[in-house]
């Protein structure tokens, strides 16, 4: 496999047993040595490509070049890369916000993002495919409000025997527990009710640290497991029966949250495979309440853009070309993304401060409005910088303006010693 792009690393986001996630910046190789060219992505270095446990990887690769939705994440491009004196296959996709890492931020939007996630795994289910980790963590936010399902590393086909030690335990199905080997699409819609009630609460629905935690947790919520509520559940590998002899909790848990959630929560999430609903069927009762806000769309970039900006300057020398090139880099990711009506959350400040970009189309350039608010002191101070010709733009001046007496060596980025 031979990479169609060139890349330039920026950061180390991840390193775990299965290999290391970096942002990075993708550049064509047509393209010109122009700074404003390249886009921000990931690059997933895998584990070791002669490794015999990399199928999972492979899997990876294989069913995101294969399966293309407007819901699930873009594969940009894939090779093997010589990294550290090893050899590792390497993925190059999309960057986006992950949604674990904002959903507080995320009120009154929960049934749209539930929906667009609906959509991602309607579409995997009609092509035979189980997803098998559906979590907050596997899914994420683009800046035009497009939620994306990701993370196909255990993904599979349906077959007539899959492993039943699959899925986060927090969102696992019973059946899972239970050793169910000949499971269907019910495990992924399992995951998807507990995935609602924690876009809406911000916390799992099943938090034990053990399977048997967990296991007792679901009985306390929806009641004790046996035949007469579920035909053969007694003759799994696995089955304990858990005995809850008091009224189940589920309905008192989420009695805070709206009706149609409720409803729809208790269809899903049935200790049964075969009684919760169907995804098709879940999209149907969704498509009369749901739609995506201008507004929406509008929060997604703010916080894409204070997600994907928070980077750490302090192990770079203040006068280092590296610093240099990414303050740039990041200050031209703003003004490209500018879009009015954004409100930025300026972290770490001693002046808590909330500022407002209107972005004015003149004849000879643009022309930028800041709008700073300090809430401490209700007043506000207006800048407005002007420049003929906008890729002119001075990055430093544009910064310092904005810096100026108003936050002390922090704007989403930490700069420090730069001014």
């Amino acid at each position: 496999m031979q990479q169609n792009y060139s890349y330039t690393k920026i950061k180390c986001l991840f390193k775990g047993y299965a290999g290391k996630v970096f942002l990075i910046e993708k550049r064509s190789e047509n393209d010109p040595p122009n700074k404003q060219t390249g886009s921000l992505v990931l690059k997933r270095y895998y584990r070791k490509a002669s490794d015999p446990e990399n199928h999972t990887n492979l899997i990876e690769y294989k069913l995101l070049t294969s399966l293309q939705h407007p819901n699930i994440v873009n594969i940009i491009d894939a090779f093997t890369e010589q990294y550290e004196y090893k050899k590792y296959l390497c993925l190059t996709m999309e960057y986006m916000a992950p949604l674990h890492q904002i959903i507080g931020n995320l009120k009154d939007h929960q049934l749209y993002i539930f929906k667009e996630i609906c959509q991602a795994v309607s579409y995997l289910h009609s092509n035979n495919t189980l997803h098998r980790d559906i979590k907050p963590s596997n899914i994420f936010v683009t800046t035009q409000g497009r939620v994306k399902l990701g993370d196909f590393g255990i993904s599979t086909q349906i077959r007539q025997s899959m492993t039943p030690q699959t899925c986060t335990k927090n969102y696992r199905a019973p059946e899972l527990f239970f050793g169910l080997k000949e499971y269907d699409h019910s495990i992924d819609v399992w995951s998807l009710g507990c995935t609602l009630i924690e876009l809406f609460t911000g916390k799992m629905l099943f938090n034990g640290n053990s399977e048997i935690e967990i296991m007792s947790q679901m009985a306390e919520l929806l009641g004790s497991v046996n035949e007469q509520n579920w035909e053969g559940v007694s003759q799994l590998p696995m089955f304990l029966e858990f005995v809850y002899d008091k009224q189940p909790l589920l309905e008192k848990v989420i009695g805070r949250l709206p009706i149609q959630v409720q409803s729809l929560l208790i269809k899903i999430l049935q200790l049964n495979p075969k009684a919760r609903l169907k995804i098709n069927e879940i999209l149907s009762i969704q498509r009369t309440i749901i739609y995506c806000t201008e507004y929406f769309k509008r929060q997604t970039n703010e916080l894409n853009l204070n997600y994907y900006m928070n980077f750490d300057y302090s192990k770079f020398e203040s006068q280092t070309p590296e610093k240099a090139i990414f303050q740039e880099k990041i200050t031209n990711t703003i003004l490209v993304n500018l879009d009015k009506d954004i409100i930025f959350q300026v972290p770490k400040t001693r002046k808590p401060v909330q500022i407002r970009w209107d972005r004015i189309p003149q004849d000879n350039g643009i022309s930028f409005l800041i709008l700073t608010r300090l809430p401490d002191k209700y007043q506000y101070n207006l800048q407005r910088i002007s420049n003929t010709e906008s890729s002119e733009l001075d990055s430093d001046f544009m910064l310092r303006k904005i810096l100026k007496g108003v936050v002390q060596f922090s704007f989403i980025v930490e700069l420090r010693n730069s001014f």
